[in-house]
């Protein structure tokens, strides 16, 4: 347990650790994704991600006010695909092209594809109905399991309420990994059932600057997405996401991280989270 006011500030190399493509990777797959092409009749997709593909027909609809033409998104489809090649990343392409609408919306609903598409592949990947665990070989180390370890050290059943009281975590990913990892563990580990960790981790205060690809079924929101969800609204969840060239939605949002940071303890970073703030 921290006793002292303590902030975690996490990077794509907290998610890397359990699978989630970074850099190079991710390029490829996004590219892989919005590489939507036809047959030679224009009628069957051969190629692309045909959820992507249907969010592109619903969007150019949408636009349109009616029946839309989706071919100048798929324009800027290919653009991305074979830009791709020469970016640092997507967040990097999509800058180089901020004002360009339809080449946002495409490189979201790309990064809401394979992010989706990575916590299902993810070493903890859920799914009961499958007798799927959390998969970690118990000779890799992960920093989520150190971070367990920190939170419920000495802690028992009567006492775990308290072990967000001086947490406060600033998310830049658009997984939900962390929150995914806390709920199983917390279970596993206190024999809690969902409505019980729920309860618990609904208090833990986690800023997410950029948005996420959605709320996870336990979390407070009217809308909800299942980790690894294969059949979401793509169109839905791409209006959620920033990239980093894009302002934070609310000042608020701001304030609260800038106030996490400022009242954490100098102390705490060095001596309870190792260096990892």
């Amino acid at each position: 347990m921290f006793k002292s006011k303590t902030v975690f500030v996490l990077g794509a190399g907290s998610s890397a650790e359990v699978n989630l493509p970074v850099g190079r990777i991710l390029k490829q797959k996004i590219a892989e994704k919005i590489d939507i092409r036809f047959d030679e009749f224009g009628l069957t997709q051969i190629s692309g991600d045909q959820n992507i593909m249907q969010a592109i027909r619903a969007q150019a609809n949408r636009v349109s006010g009616g029946r839309g033409n989706p071919n100048p998104f798929l324009h800027e489809a290919w653009m991305i695909r074979d830009a791709l090649t020469h970016a640092i990343s997507i967040d990097n392409l999509l800058d180089a092209h901020r004002d360009n609408e339809a080449a946002a919306f495409i490189g979201k609903l790309g990064i809401v594809s394979c992010i989706l598409g990575a916590e299902k592949q993810s070493d903890i990947f859920t799914s009961p109905n499958e007798g799927k665990k959390i998969n970690i070989n118990t000779d890799k180390e992960i920093w989520f399991q150190y971070f367990f370890n920190m939170l419920t050290e000495r802690i028992n059943r009567s006492e775990v309420d308290q072990v967000f009281q001086n947490i406060e975590i600033i998310n830049f990913n658009y997984d939900r990994c962390i929150e995914h990892y806390l709920n199983e563990s917390f279970q596993n580990y206190y024999s809690f059932d969902q409505v019980e960790s729920a309860t618990l981790l609904n208090h833990m205060r986690i800023y997410r600057p950029y948005g996420s690809v959605g709320k996870l079924p336990w979390q407070n929101s009217n809308t909800s997405v299942p980790y690894g969800s294969e059949n979401s609204n793509l169109l839905a969840l791409a209006s959620q996401i920033k990239t980093f060239n894009e302002q934070i939605e609310t000042a608020n949002v701001i304030d609260q991280i800038r106030s996490a940071i400022q009242q954490a303890s100098p102390t705490a970073h060095r001596e309870e989270s190792g260096g990892v703030v």
